[in-house]
């Protein structure tokens, strides 16, 4: 694992950015729609960079359709090349796949790191090699979108799709980000706390290619895994 260790959120944005684009040409890339990757998207939209180089680019997850995983969805579309599948596009991501199939193997992936150790939709108690699968918590939505969808009555947790985490370990390269104080305990059980279903993260203690990219705020629970990298104020 690498750690790489940024002043704030905004830097790590960045980072994470530049680390995705480098591991992106030719590869089937898989982003996870959930938890603070969107920020990264955003970063490199503002920077005008693409995802047009790799051979594919679609979410890990399946998801209802919400204000903020519309606005990922979104994000991806207009980072991803023209000639891409639309229908593909449109469709994975979404709650109505189906649990057994409709995620590729994917080469790189880029997840975001939960308050509780989750890897996107990807809860505690999820088995360290599970394959695509339902799952039966949407507590990891943005409070607004759990009103909104608790409002209109149109999803459960048992329609959100999670492509497993055997298809994140099979990846050759895995970025995970962690901004903010609230992910400090999550990352410390990550890196440094025993590989468990308790902290699904933990599983990447076996991934050899996994960069883990934090603010200082999320490292400061961090004992004995130090920073492979300190990326300063000024470096960014």
């Amino acid at each position: 694992m690498t750690l790489l260790v940024c002043d704030n959120q905004g830097q790590g944005a960045r980072l994470a950015g530049d680390v995705l684009i480098d591991n992106t040409p030719g590869c089937v890339v898989g982003i996870g729609l959930i938890g603070g990757t969107d920020s990264v998207l955003r970063a490199l939209t503002r920077a005008g960079r693409s995802l047009e180089a790799a051979r594919a680019t679609c979410p890990i997850e399946g998801v209802p359709d919400t204000w903020s995983t519309t606005r990922v969805r979104r994000l991806l579309e207009d980072l991803c090349a023209p000639d891409l599948d639309p229908p593909a596009m449109q469709t994975l991501g979404r709650m109505d796949v189906p649990a057994e199939h409709g995620f590729p193997r994917f080469d790189t992936v880029l997840v975001a790191l939960g308050s509780s150790g989750e890897l996107g939709v990807h809860q505690r108690g999820t088995p360290l090699r599970s394959g695509p699968r339902r799952m039966n918590d949407v507590g990891f939505l943005d409070p607004t979108d759990r009103l909104a969808l608790k409002l209109s009555g149109e999803s459960s947790g048992s329609d959100v799709v999670a492509c497993g985490l055997a298809a994140v370990l099979e990846a050759s390269t895995v970025i995970v980000v962690a901004f903010g104080s609230s992910r400090r305990d999550a990352l410390a059980q990550a890196m440094e706390g025993p590989v468990s279903t308790a902290c699904p993260a933990s599983v990447l203690q076996l991934h050899a290619n996994c960069v883990f990219i934090a603010d200082t705020p999320a490292a400061a629970g961090l004992t004995f895994v130090k920073p492979s990298t300190f990326v300063p104020t000024h470096g960014l």
